[in-house]
């Protein structure tokens, strides 16, 4: 048996006894609710913790227990959790009525407010990011005529467009032709296209950077294959900016280089409230076919303009600058590159047990083996670190150097607390196999 098991046995022993009141929340979730939760990412066993109140990026949990916030809401929590302008506006919206059952102005002031950032001609509104891929998906199949979509491994653009990098499908997935390559395999990428059957392809989704898929960074050379691909094949590159588009003022796509035909977007956008926008670039023919299609096929969605969303969404463009992104973005830098620097001075040769990967505010923790995440996990939270049971962080403009200090010492006393048992570790099982095969493609 691992060295790890019995150490990871008594720390869920103590999370269990220190957090009566989120066990009793969800044993009464599970009375009603299958698995007892209505988000399958927020689970994690033995159950989850139930949060109470939040406020800038600390949480109470229905222990009274106190927590930095380093998850974000999983990248849509950009402006913590209780910006005064945010919600302001939010009032301001309820006292103007809601379900109005009809357009209203501020469904154009937000629309120009994303056009102008993001360099778009038109977008659609819809309520997730999984419903503004699904649609635009919908888009270029039924502008181009064609069927086949390109997706990759490790690919998330949704519950019913996950694509992961081994096992089985994902059982919710929506019925399209999917063609499924090698994240950042460009060899890969050139031998699938010499094969596709002549005027089948619709489009391209991709992330610049995997997000679910643990942070990878798409390389440039991968992202530029790609836009020549979608060139040469007549077919609409639609990039998943969900969670990246925090990462450049433009998106991560645009502060690479790279020029999509059709953006999707969402997640931080509504300032809180549910949003998902799929966009056409500006001077892009594809991305304009694509959004024309609205024109003329329906799509509707009762809650697409809704006032909370619309009122947020406007309020959190006005609370975001270019700046306030940057200076979020460098504070992710700083703290991956401290972490990373700890690990390597602590554990030597054994430091690839675990580390961070990640862009700017995006980062995900990495271990070498579920134990070695569990463990993480259990510790981190029991010194009041609120991080993805996955390993994922996304920090909020609320959080400072203060905060993200507080976390490497955290990872600190977690290498001084297991130092040996993380160095038994074995080397060669470091990563998962979307890991390794990436990692060997790009050095």
């Amino acid at each position: 048996m691992s060295s790890l098991i019995p150490q990871l046995e008594l720390a869920q022993q103590r999370y269990i006894s220190a957090n009566p009141a989120s066990a009793t929340a969800y044993n009464n979730r599970a009375q009603h609710l299958p698995a007892g939760n209505t988000r399958s990412i927020l689970h994690n066993s033995p159950f989850p913790i139930t949060f109470s109140t939040g406020a800038s990026c600390y949480l109470r949990s229905a222990d009274n227990k106190e927590y930095i916030n380093f998850l974000g809401e999983y990248t849509a929590g950009l402006f913590g959790a209780s910006n005064k302008q945010i919600h302001d506006a939010i009032r301001k919206a309820l006292d103007g009525g809601l379900s109005l059952s009809g357009c209203t102005p501020q469904e154009a002031i937000l629309a120009r407010r994303i056009c102008g950032r993001f360099g778009l001609g038109k977008i659609r509104f819809t309520n997730s990011g999984t419903e503004a891929n699904m649609i635009a998906i919908a888009a270029a199949r039924i502008a181009t005529g064609r069927q086949t979509i390109m997706v990759f491994t490790g690919g998330y653009h949704g519950s019913t467009l996950s694509f992961p990098a081994s096992g089985p499908p994902h059982a919710l997935n929506l019925p399209h032709d999917f063609l499924v390559l090698p994240y950042n395999d460009t060899a890969a990428l050139e031998s699938a296209l010499e094969t596709l059957p002549e005027s089948s392809l619709a489009a391209i989704l991709v992330e610049p950077m995997l997000g679910a898929g643990g942070c990878i960074a798409g390389t440039v050379d991968f992202l530029r294959a790609l836009r020549h691909a979608a060139s040469d094949h007549d077919a609409i590159l639609i990039v998943d900016e969900v969670q990246t588009s925090r990462l450049g003022w433009m998106g991560l796509a645009r502060k690479l280089g790279i020029t999509p035909d059709v953006i999707t977007l969402g997640k931080y956008l509504g300032g809180g409230a549910p949003i998902g926008i799929v966009g056409s670039i500006n001077g892009s023919r594809h991305g304009a076919e694509a959004l024309a299609v609205f024109e003329t096929t329906p799509h509707s969605g009762t809650f697409n303009n809704n006032a909370l969303t619309m009122a947020a969404g406007i309020a959190a463009a006005d609370v975001l600058s270019p700046q306030r992104l940057a200076a979020v973005n460098h504070l992710g830098d700083e703290l991956r590159h401290a972490v990373e620097e700890l690990l390597t001075t602590r554990l030597g040769a054994h430091a690839r047990c675990m580390g961070m990967r990640g862009l700017g505010s995006l980062n995900n923790f990495w271990f070498a083996n579920d134990e070695v995440r569990m463990l993480w996990w259990f510790w981190a939270v029991s010194k009041g670190m609120y991080v993805s049971p996955r390993g994922f962080l996304a920090l909020t403009l609320e959080h400072t150097k203060v905060e993200t200090d507080q976390l490497v010492e955290v990872v600190a006393g977690f290498v001084d607390q297991y130092e040996h048992i993380l160095q038994s570790v074995q080397g060669n099982t470091f990563h998962g196999e979307l890991v390794k095969a990436i990692e060997a493609r790009i050095g």
